[in-house]
């Protein structure tokens, strides 16, 4: 797991943002108090943010915002329930002149909460997802039940200043009913 987290804050430098299907860039202007935006410039963008449509709250020294969706930790998800409906954004604010990040056809998942194997089982983890653009372009998917980075296809490049993920299904946890993801970048392939 660290192992991903280091190759995607050294090389992809490019985060995925979680929100409500109402919060694609350009969709809506419906704000989300639980983000977390980049204090620096990436290969990829001036800045990014990452707004979530909800978070479990913190537990102790446990911390279950969008902000680790890069470093270690997990998102989980902080509505009743097991999150059906819960959605990921990515926006960001491109340089000066440029229309978009650099095309890329597939994405990075690390399902469930990657700490342990009883962790990662204890929690829900999401099976089903919809991607969607902020040109309306949308692929739903199936994640595997595993631990560890796993690509998502696209099946073609794309360029969005804005993407949603939204959970549609999930795998129940044997313990608690929050779904979690312990890692979403965009792969470039650089």
């Amino acid at each position: 797991m660290t192992q991903l987290k280091n190759y995607t804050l050294a090389l992809l430098g490019f985060f995925i943002v979680l929100a409500t299907p109402q919060n694609v860039v350009g969709a809506s202007k419906t704000t989300y108090s639980i983000c977390h935006k980049l204090a620096q410039e990436t290969q990829i963008a001036k800045s990014i943010s990452w707004c979530v449509s909800s978070a479990l709250p913190s537990q102790e020294a446990n911390l279950y915002g969008p902000q680790n969706l890069f470093q270690e930790g997990a998102w989980c998800e902080g509505v009743k329930g097991n999150g059906i409906g819960e959605a990921i954004e990515l926006s960001y604010e491109p340089f000066e002149g440029d229309t978009g990040p650099p095309a890329y056809d597939r994405l990075l998942i690390a399902n469930g909460y990657d700490k342990s194997t009883k962790t990662y089982l204890n929690n829900s983890r999401v099976k089903k997802i919809e991607i969607k653009t902020d040109s309306g372009r949308t692929w739903v998917r199936t994640l595997r039940d595993e631990t560890g980075p796993q690509e998502v296809l696209l099946g073609e490049e794309i360029r969005p200043r804005g993407i949603l993920i939204t959970i549609l299904e999930i795998y129940p946890g044997q313990k608690y009913q929050d779904t979690c993801l312990s890692q979403l970048v965009a792969d470039f392939g650089f």
